[in-house]
């Protein structure tokens, strides 16, 4: 199998570009910093289909479980 220069830059341009788009989305959520807030978000993530809603459920945990490191 032959991996060009072209498909390479490809591969790495679409994994910045994912890499940013997740920091964006955990700067945004990081807003919500209260169990409360963060469980609300949880469970309306919880009744999404969207494929994003994975990514968004990863996130508020480890902000819960960090919220948790926090406060212990």
């Amino acid at each position: 199998m032959t991996i060009n220069l072209t498909s390479i830059r490809q591969s790495i341009k679409a994994r910045t570009e994912a890499a940013a788009q997740r920091r964006a989305l955990e700067i945004d959520l990081a807003a919500y910093r209260t169990p409360e807030d963060i469980r609300d978000l949880l469970a309306a993530a919880d009744r999404s289909t969207d494929p994003s809603a994975d990514l968004v459920r990863t996130i508020l945990s480890d902000n819960l479980a960090s919220y948790y490191r926090r406060v212990a």
